[in-house]
């Protein structure tokens, strides 16, 4: 439900997050325009994606900011997908590097990555 909020979000602030992600950039939405628009729903699961560490290997190969505190908006579904569209060798290495670092983890939950993905808290 949260995610379906947020598109519109995009579309009332007229946000085209995919030309944002194709560049590489940090997702313009910020935090504060969620919470506030969707705070009947909360934002604990956006801040429970901003904790997978996947992601943020994967953010900090395409050099989008990635901590948590000031930049939780690059963690959106929508716009991590997107990023993943534009950039797939930085999510090449971000799966390597996972690997590297976690190789006891569920490597195969990072096989899947790419556009359309969906992680932890997305429903």
């Amino acid at each position: 439900m949260l995610w379906f909020a947020v598109d519109d979000l995009y579309n009332y602030y007229q946000i085209d997050f995919d030309a944002y992600a194709r560049n590489g950039e940090s997702n313009p939405l910020t935090f504060d325009q969620i919470n506030n628009s969707v705070a009947q729903i909360g934002i604990g699961p956006l801040l429970t994606r901003a904790g997978h560490v996947p992601y943020q290997i994967f953010l900090a190969q395409v050099g989008v900011p990635h901590d948590v505190q000031n930049h939780v908006t690059n963690y959106e579904p929508q716009y991590l997908s997107a990023l993943m569209k534009y950039h797939p060798r930085e999510l090449e290495f971000a799966k390597q590097e996972y690997y590297r670092l976690y190789p006891n983890e569920y490597y195969e939950l990072i096989q899947d990555w790419g556009p359309g993905v969906q992680g932890p808290d997305t429903e």
